[in-house]
């Protein structure tokens, strides 16, 4: 039952958004201005308001971002060797090396987490979706450096200038000034003024709708076609291998409490970020097969986030 309740709103508004896009009540700048408008705006405000206006122990946080990035590592080991294996060819190596670990953490994550939660004790909600929101900014410069040397080994069409674009799209990245920004409010000020209080309050509230509605949109305008086969390789590592991978570093290496392993079991089994494609779009790599395992990774999550909950609940 908890599956259900978690993951229903969460399906609900990704086919709301699908069909919104697939019947043409919106347009494609439509898409793109509402995913803008969530990451530029919504998800700032979101983080920064989590972050000034809560308490949490970075200990936890440490050892949660040391389990994904542990995952992360496997991930990205494993499509290289299973990219040689099945003779993937060597322009589409890159694709399959970043959608196998580059999580959409944001956009859905963050949503079936807080959802997952909203029937536990309150401060045990709040000190999870703090931490959440903290692990979420690390990972985010995480990917983007890992990302940008995936490429780098792969050889793509590197230049000063796309590098330069890069590096300053991760130091301007909304989501680490979000962050930072909250963490410093967070040790300076001891409470928000009213105004402000109840101003990020209520743009919070429109962020994790507005996100998954998005995300079914960008859906409904991507195909598969003929990438099943190097798509279906990043899906399996991204959805299958890498949770369990984190799974077994937490037995083993890094314990958690049973909250923080399911925090970290769900933003392990998310699909790929929609950001691989744009990265892969600005540095010329394969775009069309980064897109079809955004989609592929996006139906089969599920499957992924169905057993995260379940088994972790």
């Amino acid at each position: 039952m908890h599956i259900i309740t978690t993951l229903s709103p969460v399906l609900v508004m990704i086919l709301l958004g699908y069909l919104l896009r697939r019947y043409d009540f919106f347009s494609q700048r439509t898409v793109r201005d509402l995913s803008s408008l969530v990451y530029w705006v919504g998800l700032p405000c979101l983080l920064f308001y989590q972050l000034s206006t809560s308490s949490f122990h970075f200990a936890d946080c440490g050892r949660v971002y040391a389990v994904l990035v542990i995952s992360m590592a496997g991930c990205i080991l494993a499509a290289y060797l299973l990219s040689i294996l099945f003779r993937i060819p060597a322009g589409s190596v890159t694709a399959v090396v970043q959608g196998a670990f580059r999580g959409n953490l944001a956009f859905i994550g963050l949503p079936v987490l807080m959802y997952s939660f909203s029937g536990a004790p309150a401060e045990v909600s709040a000190s999870v979706q703090v931490t959440a929101v903290l692990v979420l900014g690390l990972m985010v410069l995480t990917n983007n450096v890992a990302a940008v040397f995936v490429f780098l080994a792969g050889r793509q069409a590197f230049s000063i200038k796309a590098v330069g674009k890069i590096a300053f799209g991760i130091v301007s990245n909304p989501l680490l000034i979000s962050t930072a920004a909250g963490l410093a409010a967070g040790a300076l000020i001891r409470s928000l003024p009213v105004v402000l209080d109840r101003t990020l309050s209520g743009i919070s509230q429109m962020v994790l709708p507005l996100a998954l509605i998005s995300v079914g949109a960008a859906i409904a305008g991507q195909k598969i076609n003929r990438h099943l086969l190097p798509a279906g390789l990043a899906t399996f590592i991204k959805l299958g291998l890498g949770p369990v991978l984190g799974y077994l570093a937490v037995r083993f290496l890094i314990p958690l409490d049973a909250e923080h392993l399911r925090l970290a079991m769900i933003f392990m089994a998310c699909p790929t970020a929609a950001a691989s494609y744009v990265l892969a779009d600005q540095l010329g790599g394969d775009h069309e097969l980064t897109a079809s395992i955004v989609v592929l990774t996006s139906v089969l999550s599920v499957v992924s986030l169905s057993a995260a909950v379940g088994l972790f609940s």
